[in-house]
């Protein structure tokens, strides 16, 4: 699990004009701040991930995941054009709990998806 009181810097404002120019970008993909896959009993607390370039955090395929007391902080970009900047995107996980984070982003909040 990640667990700390520090902050994972996603570095988005390097990201943002290779994709709005369509260069770089988009042959290699934004890279989420945390990307979780196929694990079991992840907790994810007290960390702050701020400005994604991407989605912030998400969880794929994995089973008994608790993300509480947590920040996400990405650009709400009014001044400059931030795509998809979600907060948490649970992906065809199961047994999920998401309570008592603050979250502050650019487009979805929490997206539950299915499928992949």
């Amino acid at each position: 699990g990640v667990g700390a009181d520090g902050v994972i810097d996603g570095a988005g404002w390097y990201w943002y004009p290779f994709f709005l120019n369509h260069t770089a970008a988009n042959y290699l993909g934004r890279p989420h701040i945390i990307e979780i896959e196929n694990c079991t009993g992840v907790e994810i607390t007290g960390v702050t991930l701020r400005d994604p370039a991407f989605w912030t955090l998400h969880p794929v395929y994995c089973t008994d995941v608790y993300i509480h007391h947590m920040t996400i902080d990405a650009p709400m970009c009014r001044n400059y054009r931030c795509p998809n900047t979600d907060g948490i995107d649970i992906h065809s996980c199961q047994n999920v709990l998401v309570e008592y984070n603050t979250i502050e982003c650019g487009d979805d909040h929490v997206t539950i998806l299915a499928g992949k």
